[in-house]
């Protein structure tokens, strides 16, 4: 079978079905299984789809010519279509001559061609798309301009432009222009277009280090940019685009992020300039992530440079997984902010032991036997299991699970020469969700049982296991089998159960297809069975933005009706969509799609709706273009409203996600400002936005401080103490405590309020033992306290409780109520 493989961009992206038909000649049998490739929207690029699709069709072609082709489609579902789109792909105008005097295509699928010929420059493809009498009418979708500027193709772009100039898109073709530095596609759609941009362009041309682009979108348009532009160029190591922002585009600002991510990937020229020239804001992700990434020397110029501000109890535990041990001996060395209670499991995860033997000897408080096991068999590390068991750890059916989630034979196995008794059915069930069938043989021959399996390995697309389970006789299967095969994309297996099965499917099989973009396997349920779909069907294809599965659903299946079809295609961008279903259908277009439109920060969808549709604005899209942080979407709702900020957008809204460039156009706007503003930026740990609410003179309430504490934000706990006065008490201490941010109760118990007993109980209740310890080494509380062991000892059954009974003297304990109590009966019989 040839699988298309899909590129990182869209490795979550749907796949689509396989065409599983057996050629009953020679000349066939070179194709084998082929699927066909995802669609092309303005989330998904599958190159690699293409290229493996033309791995399998061009030999064919090479061997057998054009002459059979006709025979071919003859003999395979959707080999029409595969051969057409891999045609316009690699431009064979040949086949594409022969594939459309066989058969004509539909109007989407012929706007489908058009989109990847522009999309990988293929002119001759387009030529004879324009010219021939085949393709008389024929037109572009909205997305081609968009596809071909992406790719820098100025020729495609111009020719789409000439031949189609009614044709509508999107600010996303210039927008992608600008990210990927084709200068010249966006001067051309800057003089002969009308969609301009968003300050994506700006944004993302900074983040690959497309200067020149960034000079000339500052010099000719007036999008301008938002904070993510230096933060990003920060990130990727970009100095000169950093200067160049910070001399022409200061306003915008930056945050944190800027100073934290560039140190993570070891720019020391950009830290050095932010530290020095900007004084930027930093956090202890900083060296948590230098730490992570293995940057020593980057680790120890932050501690030298910015010590105050530190790492966090996560720095070890990340550096121990990815197995950089220098860095883990170094900050045990010079930091004193402790460890995660993971790093030891953590450690056993990346499969580092040298890692696991020496936090055994200078950090034991930080070992965890039993989270090593299960972490080691999840990820078959064989040689960690065995030193774990040599160290007299005893394996668990946690872990045994794990090695099966796993798939892992031989870890399982190993695992099983130790104890016989850890083999559950869950295990079994997870050994069939991972594929490997060996495995499950092997859990059946030694006694394990399950029935509910054919379901879950259907689902999965494991033909082998589906036949094999099959062929026990003794599992049992529902509709959920051939539903989740349909939805997840396996033909093969659809095929299989509709052929020797008896359950059927359900309407979810043909919606599930539909919502992933399965076209094969919806055509196949429509031919093949009766169950049909529901309005689900027709509303996710049309957010998935897939308008050949739009157009057959439109065209076939009559109970696809979808009053909600065009807010979805709204909400996620898919302007072509949009098209075809105002031209095709009677639905009609809520008025809520605009406001998804705004919230998800598609300006050019919302722009169509407004003036084509005449769907209305109103201070609900305002909030959502607010909550969404896109700025061109804010001010160009603002600009169609005329709306008084001051009394229709609370501040505290475009705080949530963090955004400085919308929190400044708010408050230049004049929108209320109020302590709720500060409250939400420093729960969400917002550093730059703390400190520009702290500068318009806003303060933060002793509840955001709190909840700054209990989500972990030792950067903004730090800042406001630093800055403002906040009202802070040992209350304070139980949230973080309770969540186990050690770095926080550290610093909180150091510099702002003790620790009492509370925060022992509060962390004690929560199983954070690490942070236990800590108090008791470090705060004032004696192992002794009263209200203390009073908790152990009624929660002697939790780890916590009992290393408090362990630590605490005996003397200690038999003067308690509850001992005295429980001795008094024995005492008794003696008297």
């Amino acid at each position: 079978m040839a699988y298309v493989a899909l590129n990182r961009r869209v490795s979550s992206s749907p796949c689509v079905a396989d065409v599983n038909l057996e050629f009953p000649s020679p000349d066939e049998r070179g194709i084998g299984h082929v699927q066909i490739p995802p669609h092309l929207t303005r989330d998904v690029f599958p190159r690699g789809a293409y290229n493996a699709l033309a791995t399998v069709l061009d030999p064919w072609l090479n061997e057998h010519g054009l002459s059979r082709l006709p025979r071919l489609f003859d003999l395979v579902d959707d080999m029409h279509a595969n051969m057409l789109v891999h045609a316009a792909y690699s431009g064979r105008v040949d086949v594409v001559e022969v594939a459309l005097s066989y058969a004509p295509v539909t109007p989407a699928s012929m706007l489908q061609l058009i989109d990847v010929a522009a999309w990988n420059n293929q002119r001759l493809v387009l030529d004879y798309f324009v010219q021939h009498p085949h393709c008389e009418g024929w037109t572009c979708s909205a997305f081609a301009l968009v596809a071909a500027a992406r790719e820098g193709h100025l020729g495609i772009v111009r020719f789409l432009n000439e031949q189609f100039p009614a044709v509508p898109s999107s600010e996303d073709a210039m927008d992608m222009a600008a990210e990927f530095g084709h200068l010249d596609v966006v001067k051309y759609l800057h003089d002969h277009r009308s969609e301009g941009c968003t300050t994506r362009a700006m944004d993302n041309a900074a983040k690959n280090g497309h200067i020149d682009v960034l000079e000339f979108l500052h010099a000719h348009r007036n999008e301008g940019c938002t904070e993510q532009a230096m933060d990003w160029a920060c990130e990727h190591g970009h100095l000169s685009v950093a200067e160049w922002l910070h001399a022409h585009r200061r306003d915008e600002g930056f945050t944190e992020n800027a100073f934290d991510k560039a140190a993570g990937n070891n720019h020391i020229t950009v830290v050095e300039y932010l530290h020095h020239k900007l004084d930027a804001p930093s956090t202890e992700k900083a060296m948590d992530l230098a730490a992570k990434n293995g940057h020593l020397s980057m680790v120890q110029w932050l501690h030298e440079h910015r010590g105050f501000v530190g790492c966090s109890e996560n720095a070890l535990g990340m550096a121990a997984q990815n197995g950089h041990l220098d860095i883990v001996k170094w900050v045990h060395a010079n930091r004193s902010e402790g460890g995660s209670r993971f790093m030891f499991s953590d450690a056993a995860e990346g499969g580092h032991l040298d890692v696991m033997e020496w936090l055994v000897e200078h950090r034991p408080d930080d070992v965890h036997w039993a989270e090593a096991m299960v972490w080691a068999s999840r990820y078959c590390r064989l040689d960690i299991i065995r030193w774990l068991v040599n160290q007299g750890q005893k394996v668990s059916s946690d872990a045994f699970v794990k090695a099966c989630v796993g798939g892992h034979l031989a870890a399982a196995k190993l695992l099983h020469e130790q104890e016989q008794t850890i083999c559950t059915s869950n295990a079994l069930w997870m050994a069939v969700r991972s594929g490997n069938l060996d495995l499950v043989k092997w859990l059946t021959e030694i006694g394990v049982t399950h029935v509910d399996l054919l379901d879950a390995a259907a689902g999965c697309g494991y033909l082998n296991i589906v036949q094999w389970l099959d062929s026990q006789g003794q599992c049992l299967a529902s509709t959920e089998a051939m539903d989740k095969a349909a939805m997840n994309g396996h033909l093969d297996v659809v095929r299989w159960l509709h052929e020797h099965r008896t359950e059927g499917c359900t309407v979810a099989a043909m919606d599930g297809a539909a919502a992933k973009g399965h076209l094969s396997i919806v055509k196949w349920l429509h031919y093949n069975r009766t169950e049909g779909c529901t309005q689900c069907a027709m509303e996710n294809a049309a957010a998935i933005g897939n308008f050949v599965m739009v157009e057959f659903l439109h065209l076939h299946r009559t109970d696809a009706t979808a009053p909600r079809a065009m807010e979805f295609a709204a909400k996620h961008g898919h302007l072509q969509v949009l098209l075809y279903l105002n031209a095709n259908r009677t639905d009609g277009c809520p008025t809520v799609a605009i406001d998804a439109a705004v919230r998800f920060g598609h300006l050019g969808v919302a722009k169509w709706l407004h003036a084509t549709l005449g769907l209305p604005m109103s201070p609900v899209t305002l909030m959502c273009a607010t909550e969404n942080g896109e700025l061109s979407c804010l001010q160009w709702i603002k600009h169609q409203l005329d709306q008084d900020f001051a009394t229709s957008v609370p501040l505290f809204v475009g705080t949530r996600i963090g955004r400085l460039a919308t929190v400044q156009y708010l408050l230049d706007a004049g929108c209320v400002s109020t302590e709720r503003a500060m409250d939400v930026a420093a729960q969400g740990g917002h550093l730059a936005l703390v400190i520009k609410l702290h500068d318009h003179g806003l303060r933060c309430s002793p509840s955001g401080f709190s909840h700054a504490a209990y989500f972990g934000h030792l950067h903004v706990v730090r800042w406001l103490h630093t800055h403002q006065t906040v009202e802070c008490t040992s209350k304070t201490l139980e949230g973080p405590a309770k969540m186990g941010h050690i770095s926080v109760v550290t610093y909180l118990h150091k510099h702002v309020c003790a620790a009492d007993t509370s925060v022992v109980i509060q962390a004690a209740s929560f199983g954070q033992l690490h942070v236990v310890k800590w108090l008791f080494s470090h705060a004032s509380i004696r192992i002794g306290s009263p209200d203390v062991i009073a908790w152990a000892q009624q929660h002697a059954e939790q780890a916590t409780g009992q290393w408090i009974l362990a630590t605490t003297p005996p003397s200690v304990l038999a003067s308690t109520p509850q001992f005295q109590a429980e001795e008094a009966p024995r005492s008794s019989q003696f008297l």
